[in-house]
C-alpha cells in the first residue's frame, strides 16, 4: 500500500498551500466556502461540515464553463453559484487562459503562410546519406614465440581473435540491414516528393504536415 500525508501551511488569511502525496496544491478562500487548485481536481469545502467534494471545472471547446463531480456528471447549480460567488476570480483567470489559447492558436492561423511550401514552386527531392559507417575488421593477435612453446597461451588468443571475428561479422550485417533499409525508405521517398504529391491529395496533405510541423513546435516552446 502506498505512503499517504497530507500538510496544509497558512500563508495568509483565506490563503493555504497544501502538501500532499499527488503533489502541491493551493487553498484560496475563507474556511466557509473554498476552491483547492491542485494537480488532480478542484475541491469545494461548503459549510461548516469537514466534507471535501471534489469539483473539475472546465471550458469546453464551444466556450462553456462547466462544473462536474468526480464522476463526471454537473454539479448541482447551488454549488456552482457558490463557488463562482467565492472564487470568481481564480475561475476567471481559468476563462483567461482558455481564452489565451484560442488567441494564440488564431493567431497561429493567420501566419500559416509564413510556414506554407510555395505554391510556385516544385517540392525536389534531396537524397540524405547513410551515416553511421561500416564496421572495421578487427586486427588478429599475432602468434608468437611463446605462443609456441605453450600451447594453452596460443589457445587463449586464438579464442580472442574468433570472438573478435564473430562480433565484427554480426556487427556487419547488422549495418549492411540498416543500410539496406535505409536506400528502401529513401526509394519510397523520393517516389513520394517526384511522383505521389503532385497526384495524391493524402499525400500532399501529408506533405504539407510535415512542413507546418517544426513552425507548430516552435510555437508550442514559446
Amino acid at each position: 500500500m502506498g505512503l499517504r500525508f497530507r500538510k496544509s501551511v497558512k500563508l495568509a488569511p483565506g490563503i493555504r498551500m497544501n502538501f500532499s502525496g499527488s503533489g502541491l496544491s493551493w487553498t484560496l478562500g475563507p474556511p466557509g466556502a473554498s476552491l483547492s487548485v491542485g494537480p488532480n481536481a478542484t475541491f469545494l469545502d461548503a459549510g461548516a461540515a469537514p466534507t471535501r467534494m471534489p469539483i473539475n471545472i472546465t471550458v469546453e471547446e464551444n466556450g462553456e464553463l462547466v462544473f462536474r463531480d468526480a464522476a463526471g456528471a454537473p454539479i448541482a447549480q447551488p454549488l456552482v453559484a457558490l463557488a463562482k460567488r467565492q472564487h470568481g476570480a481564480a475561475i476567471d483567470q481559468l476563462i483567461e487562459s482558455a481564452c489565451e489559447k484560442v488567441n494564440r492558436d488564431v493567431e497561429a492561423l493567420g501566419e500559416i503562410h509564413l510556414a506554407s511550401p510555395s505554391p510556385h514552386g516544385v517540392p525536389t527531392y534531396q537524397p540524405v546519406p547513410f551515416s553511421p559507417p561500416e564496421p572495421m575488421p578487427p586486427t588478429p593477435v599475432q602468434k608468437g614465440f611463446w605462443d609456441k612453446l605453450f600451447t594453452r597461451r596460443w589457445q587463449a588468443k586464438a579464442l580472442q581473435n574468433k570472438l573478435a571475428r564473430e562480433k565484427y561479422e554480426a556487427e556487419t550485417k547488422e549495418w549492411h540491414e540498416q543500410a539496406d533499409a535505409h536506400r528502401a525508405a529513401e526509394a519510397v521517398r523520393k517516389t513520394f516528393i517526384e511522383r505521389d504529391i503532385l497526384v495524391s491529395e493524402p499525400a500532399m496533405e501529408k506533405h504539407l504536415e510535415a512542413a507546418l510541423r517544426p513552425a507548430a513546435e516552435t510555437r508550442r516552446k514559446r
